[in-house]
């Protein structure tokens, strides 16, 4: 299940996908895009076929792939089968394997290292990195799982822990399962 702005959107038992909106004057289910989908991220989903799709606009984009995981906001990343980030910036990714990615509000992309578990990030335009010297203190335990927290990321550790790090207040903190 994913939520941004007016719309949540979840994939089914059957794999299909439901989405509604939230919008005044907006029909309260949007359109099903017909197919099997493994991943859903905002208005972006990702089909069986390894596929990328936009839905949530008349407008309708797909990159026909194949990826393995997506990580939308306002701009886009994704991990191509192989583990490698493409991401729709201009600064380029480090050098995978990756085996999750997240895109925050912020501009800085984090991806979890496919060996070690280790988090990743970097910023996606030049001029972030000076804006946000936060992203310096990265967690050095492995991680299982990798959110966007608004400005920030959090990821949870094999122990239950919750490390959130750009974007807080004390960077980073972690919170007890």
């Amino acid at each position: 299940m994913s939520a941004a702005g007016w719309v949540t959107c979840a994939i089914r038992l059957d794999d299909s996908l439901e989405c509604w909106s939230h919008e005044p004057g907006a029909p309260e289910y949007l359109p099903r895009p017909a197919g099997r989908f493994v991943q859903v991220e905002s208005c972006v989903a990702l089909r069986d076929s390894g596929a990328i799709e936009t839905f949530c606009r008349p407008e309708r984009h797909v990159l026909e792939g194949p990826y393995s995981r997506i990580a939308p906001s306002g701009l886009s990343c994704r991990l191509t089968l192989a583990g490698e980030a493409e991401c729709d910036v201009r600064e380029p990714a480090p050098p995978g394997p990756f085996s999750s990615i997240s895109l925050g509000e912020s501009g800085f992309i984090c991806a979890l290292r496919a060996d070690t578990g280790l988090v990743s990030c970097w910023a996606g335009e030049p001029f972030l990195v000076a804006e946000h010297s936060d992203y310096d203190r990265l967690p050095a335990v492995p991680l299982r799982q990798l959110v966007t927290a608004n400005d920030g990321h959090c990821g949870l550790d094999f122990d239950g822990f919750v490390w959130c790090w750009g974007g807080f207040p004390a960077n980073p903190y972690t919170l007890h399962p």
